[in-house]
């Protein structure tokens, strides 16, 4: 029953409440007079909205965050209405005091990420780019499209420009672009009837990355929710594709997004492509579960639930997939390994391990994208940069 405004108002207060958190529980427990890991939690979450609309939402005055705050304590937590009342007063006067320091290592919970986290980013990438990053992850999402045929080019610009919807186009990906409101294009026919679709353009440069022509057959594994599988269908319409997923109740949004688009020549299997045989083909897309490192700007809350084990237990998964869907491969086949993660372990480090024991040569990923995100032969693309997810992808070729 909320209006679209209210519904937007509360979306942003949610998800930048959920990225702030870690750099608000540094500034709370220096404010706040007591042992702040025995503070209610419930009165954290009142105390962490209110910071942020104190430093994020324009819109709301000080004094309206700190009352109405206050009157929640109130009526949730009777007698603690009055702490909520002073620590924020004592953050109005000391918010500014809090800088982040690179010789300081405890300020680095200011980026608002785990510390291990960020321990490993500044190691292998240095302050500055770990900085740039963290801020891009706690950064609003930006909402890309993807003109799902070049041929509907045209009449998707045409309609934006009568419309008067300006349109942002992607700095180094032509099949995608940005507008202010997002809502004025999903709530579209456009959309409804499958010329338009939300993806990430890095997105793109990995499907890109795999070649597809109308000749092939191709595995799009891990598929759902079809994001890549569509645009492969797209790309290689009259091409046979089967998309494997192990989830069956997400496999449901990959046939919807298929039936949205009008897509015909894709084939949905309900497989563990890590274990279960595959069908025999000459292209395989395998997009494998992560640590989600490279996503944190929309996934919000993937950074407070990770832990470096998780990262340990996904490369053993990874592998397992790797291995199995290499065996459906033809010779002469082309697998592309992708992760939306940045994190040695599950990228370059998984595929040397790979090489090591079996018959695959690297391609090198610029004769097929843009050269900018291409290291060492390898889609590799840190968050923020080029307005992108972070991401990983390798094109390998069975010998």
């Amino acid at each position: 029953s909320l209006t679209n405004h209210d519904k937007k108002f509360i979306n942003n207060l949610l998800l930048g409440t959920i990225r702030m958190m870690g750099r608000y529980d540094y500034i709370l427990s220096d404010i706040y007079n007591g042992d702040y890991q025995k503070l209610k939690p419930g009165i954290k979450y009142i105390l962490y909205i209110a910071l942020y609309q104190i430093d994020k939402m324009e819109s709301i005055p000080n004094h309206a965050a700190v009352s109405v705050s206050v009157e929640i304590a109130k009526d949730k937590f009777p007698g603690l209405d009055k702490l909520v009342n002073a620590v924020l007063r004592n953050y109005l006067r000391k918010k500014n005091d809090y800088k982040l320091l690179e010789e300081e290592n405890s300020s680095y919970q200011l980026l608002s990420h785990p510390m291990w986290l960020t321990s490993r980013w500044i190691k292998r990438y240095g302050f500055n780019k770990t900085k740039k990053m963290c801020e891009f992850n706690n950064s609003s999402q930006v909402i890309w499209f993807r003109i799902n045929k070049e041929s509907d080019r045209k009449s998707i610009i045409d309609y934006l420009n009568s419309n008067n919807i300006i349109l942002k186009k992607h700095r180094i990906n032509k099949s995608f672009f940005s507008v202010a409101n997002p809502s004025d294009l999903i709530n579209t026919k456009l959309f409804s009837e499958g010329k338009l679709s939300i993806q990430n353009p890095i997105n793109g440069f990995i499907v890109d990355l795999l070649g597809a022509e109308n000749s092939d057959k191709i595995i799009d594994g891990c598929s759902a929710p079809g994001g890549k599988g569509s645009f492969i269908a797209h790309k290689a319409p009259n091409a046979k594709i089967y998309s494997i997923d192990n989830n069956s109740k997400r496999l449901d949004l990959v046939k919807s997004s298929l039936d949205r688009q009008r897509i015909q020549n894709v084939e949905i299997f309900n497989l563990d492509i890590s274990k279960d045989e595959l069908p025999s083909t000459n292209k395989i897309l395998v997009d494998v579960p992560c640590s989600g490192t490279g996503v944190i700007n929309r996934r919000v809350d993937i950074k407070w639930r990770r832990t470096i084990d998780d990262i340990n237990t996904l490369v053993d998964v990874q592998l397992e997939i790797l291995e199995n869907a290499s065996r459906c491969l033809k010779q002469n086949g082309i697998l592309v390994y992708s992760t939306c993660s940045i994190e040695q372990e599950e990228n370059e480090l998984l595929i040397e391990d790979f090489l090591d024991k079996h018959k695959f040569v690297v391609e090198d990923a610029s004769e097929f994208v843009n050269k900018d995100i291409v290291k060492n032969g390898a889609i590799h693309n840190l968050p923020g940069t080029f307005a992108m997810d972070g991401g990983y992808a390798v094109r390998l070729r069975k010998l």
